[in-house]
């Protein structure tokens, strides 16, 4: 069974890789690896799916690429599966208000419908 979810693993960090790679467009690696302050090779290992970045890494190369709402979404849930935490952006806002974490444990394992995430985005957007 592990290695299923070894494979799952895998497949999405390559998954995110080529993501990067195809938002990262005609610019060289080595400039975006320059950019975010990190050997050519590295960012290659991310691109390439061999390895997957830290927080701070993944931070810098979303910023740098400033990918589309959409695709920044897709790699972000890539991100936290194969991290198993949330994106650096979403971990800071909960350290920035400490207290939406008690709000967030009562929903404990429960499943947020689509009508109900509607409403918290308009809740959020009005603040």
């Amino acid at each position: 069974m592990p290695k299923k979810n070894f494979d799952n693993k895998k497949a999405q960090k390559q998954r995110l890789g080529t993501m990067l790679t195809l938002c990262r467009g005609k610019r060289s690696l080595r400039e975006i690896a320059r950019a975010i302050g990190i050997p050519a090779s590295n960012l290659s290992y991310i691109e390439k799916g061999v390895n997957a970045p830290s927080p701070e890494v993944y931070e810098k190369i979303i910023v740098e690429l400033n990918p589309s709402d959409k695709e920044q979404q897709e790699m972000d849930v890539l991100y936290s599966h194969i991290r198993g935490l949330p994106p650096p952006d979403v971990c800071e806002i909960l350290v920035t208000n400490n207290e939406l974490s008690k709000s967030l444990r009562l929903l404990g394992n429960k499943r947020i419908s689509n009508d109900m995430l509607v409403q918290i985005n308009k809740l959020f957007a009005s603040l």
